[in-house]
């Protein structure tokens, strides 16, 4: 059963997906967040920001200040003054912050849900902010936007839903100017990604996120030097991140109340039985959560979508000189908790 209006939104958004081609591969996330809509707008306290936050020190952090935290953290890079994408931008809350925060930036917003992209330019027009952000429909693999256009892409939580992370990495390199910059926050496989056992332990992950391909670090810095990227790093912020949950635990708990309408019991008590479990053990995280951020080289010439695809469970170790020549790539270190230090 979806909450109220639930099965409305995620029916205009299946809607949406089977016009453009791609109903039956992303029509799941359209039904995830069907469901799940009012439980994230609920946890989140409206803010329109629906991610799991950034903290230096997780364990004492105020989860909403935490949530603006993340979009700061992974747009800091982004060129300014500039024309930024938000890919999957949800409800607006993250674009709605930035511009706020950065006069000089101008932000589109691109989603496949109708209802989060009417939410998102409400709550744009509502703060002032119309004539600088804007929302509309939009596919993260076949992005509604002329070449070589835009000065910084970010996507914050969303990537793992997408089918295709090579096409959308692609895609990314198609829109942005010569010396833009790329900035993922998202969710990663801790493991190799391959095998049987592999891909037996990573199925009720992937059900759960409603995800249908979840890249592994080195997958995401293969494809991104693939499609011609340079200055890829990847930074493991699981610490900052997931060491948020026993924050988020509080958070749930004090809105049990209002959930309780919306949702069976069953279900709320496993998500904080979930949250309890994980910040006390967060070595048992069979996921992380990577910040990837990489450049357009200034000379690039322009790439025809599709034109490039890599299979990665055949592509070299990403510590090989032939990966890593000429792409700037900062090695990976391994552990959940392992912090990067970028040189």
């Amino acid at each position: 059963m979806l909450p109220k209006g639930g099965l409305k939104h995620a029916t205009e958004g299946i809607s949406y997906l089977f016009a453009q081609g791609r109903g039956k591969a992303a029509s799941s996330v359209l039904r995830y967040y069907g469901f799940f809509h009012e439980l994230f707008d609920t946890l989140s306290e409206r803010s329109g920001i629906f991610s799991i936050g950034y903290s230096a020190d997780p364990s004492r952090a105020d989860i909403t200040e935490a949530q603006a935290e993340l979009p700061r953290q992974t747009a800091k890079g982004l060129p300014r003054p500039g024309k930024w994408l938000d890919v999957g931008c949800g409800m607006g809350g993250p674009a709605c912050l930035l511009a706020s925060e950065n006069p000089d930036v101008e932000i589109t917003g691109i989603n496949i849900t109708p209802h989060h992209v009417e939410e998102a330019n409400r709550r744009a027009k509502e703060q002032g902010l119309a004539d600088r952000v804007s929302f509309r429909l939009g596919d993260a693999l076949a992005m509604p936007l002329p070449d070589s256009s835009l000065d910084g892409l970010y996507a914050i939580e969303t990537a793992f839903h997408y089918n295709g992370k090579a096409r959308f990495i692609q895609e990314a390199m198609r829109i942005l100017k010569p010396g833009g910059a790329f900035a993922v926050a998202d969710i990663a496989w801790g493991g190799s990604g391959e095998g049987l056992t592999e891909r037996i332990r990573m199925a009720p992950i992937r059900w759960t996120m409603a995800s249908p391909e979840l890249f592994t670090e080195n997958q995401w810095c293969e494809n991104l030097a693939a499609a011609g990227f340079t200055q890829i790093a990847c930074e493991d912020i699981s610490r900052e991140t997931f060491g948020l949950l026993g924050r988020w635990k509080e958070r749930a708990v004090a809105h049990l109340p209002e959930l309780r309408q919306k949702y069976p019991e069953a279900l709320l008590r496993m998500m904080i039985a979930g949250f309890e479990y994980y910040a006390g053990r967060p070595e048992k995280i069979p996921v992380r959560y990577i910040l990837v951020r990489a450049r357009k080289d200034p000379g690039a010439a322009r790439r025809l979508p599709g034109a490039l695809s890599i299979d990665t469970r055949a592509a070299p170790d990403i510590h090989k000189k032939t990966v890593l020549a000429n792409t700037n790539i900062r090695r990976p270190l391994y552990g959940i908790f392992n912090r990067r230090h970028n040189p």
